[in-house]
């Protein structure tokens, strides 16, 4: 199993990340502040830690399944994305999709888990696309049955837009 040492700083009282069993991908991230999610309402959540990633790897942000399950609690924006040149204390955008408030207790709520990945450095290179896949231009869905462009389309009809 490759291993990389990433370097966390507690800041304001926070508290040490909990990794639940060896090779788990997730680091269970827990609040630094008292607070309530209404129901049906987003609340920027305070983590108490930094990060020094090394170039090439990027934390990842993102939600719990027990508390997407349970309480209908996730991360927007998910997964929420820290660059390795970013130094300051690590905020999760949390929502309450669930039909009551939720409780967050500074120290004791593992809130959402952070998830470290490498990142290669992209050299963008504009040309022409090869559209001759198994997929080729199909849009969202196409690959669940939708179908065709037209037909993607027209079930989209019936949808409200919001911008």
């Amino acid at each position: 199993m490759k291993s990389v040492n990433v370097k966390f700083e507690l800041v304001n009282g926070g508290t040490p990340l909990k990794q639940a069993h060896y090779g788990d991908a997730g680091l269970d991230a827990y609040s630094n502040v008292n607070a309530v999610v209404k129901a049906g309402e987003r609340l920027v959540v305070p983590l108490g830690i930094k990060v020094e990633l090394p170039h090439g790897y990027v934390l990842q942000v993102c939600p719990r399944s027990g508390l997407a399950a349970k309480k209908g609690i996730t991360v927007l924006n998910s997964p929420g994305i820290v660059d390795s040149g970013y130094r300051g204390e690590i905020q999760a955008i949390v929502m309450n999709h669930g039909d009551e408030d939720f409780i967050v207790k500074r120290h004791n709520t593992r809130i959402c888990q952070f998830i470290i990945q490498e990142s290669p450095n992209v050299i963008v290179d504009y040309g022409k696309i090869d559209p001759n896949t198994s997929r080729g231009e199909g849009m969202l869905g196409s690959s669940g049955g939708m179908g065709n462009k037209d037909k993607f389309i027209n079930t989209l009809a019936g949808f409200k837009s919001v911008f």
